[in-house]
């Protein structure tokens, strides 16, 4: 047989398992502020990254709703217009009922 203490380690596990948990706490608490600095500025780039992309994702709707709404007031302008035209014209045989309801959509300014 051997003479190696490692191999004996049974009798001691009780002893052993302090013994390593202690070390592993006089090691840990040497590199603890290392790492809650480390974790925090993770946890800060982490942060950052996620209002850069709510920025840009702002960014990308207020763009988006801008050009909605000159593409609305160009449509409504238009919309106008062909009304104020058309008025005049309407008869007492005109039939305005019979109009597409997607005329608003094609129509452009005259």
């Amino acid at each position: 047989m051997t003479d190696n203490p490692l191999t004996k380690l049974g009798d001691l596990t009780k002893p052993a398992t302090v013994l390593i948990e202690k070390i592993s706490d006089a090691v840990g608490g040497v590199f603890k502020p290392y790492q809650i600095v480390r974790v925090a500025k993770a946890n800060a780039e982490a942060n950052r990254i996620q209002a850069e992309s709510r920025i840009q994702v702002t960014d990308l709707h207020r763009r988006a709703m801008h050009r909605f709404l000159e593409e609305e007031a160009t449509k409504q302008s238009n919309i106008e217009a062909i009304t104020q035209n058309a008025l005049p014209l309407l008869e007492d045989k005109s039939a305005p009922q019979n109009v597409a309801d997607d005329w608003t959509s094609s129509a452009t300014t005259p």
